[in-house]
């Protein structure tokens, strides 16, 4: 299974191109995120999972949740 398999469907990869780090979108994208990460701390990624997997994810979340510890 390629990266591209994997990540379609879950991840918008029109704006966030993992599946081609070595290109020149995929090259900016880092820069931007090492950027932003140097100055903040953190790297924020509105949009990086598109709306029905989003969905998924949330409910699957739900399901499980009350495995998690509390402690």
């Amino acid at each position: 299974m390629s990266v591209m398999d994997s990540l379609d469907g879950l991840v918008d990869l029109d704006h966030y191109p993992l599946h081609d780090l070595d290109g020149p979108a995929g090259r900016d994208l880092v820069a931007d995120f090492s950027a932003q990460l140097a100055v903040d701390g953190a790297i924020i990624l509105p949009g990086f999972f598109v709306s029905k997997a989003l969905d998924a994810i949330v409910t699957e979340i739900g399901d499980i949740a009350f495995r998690a510890y509390a402690g």
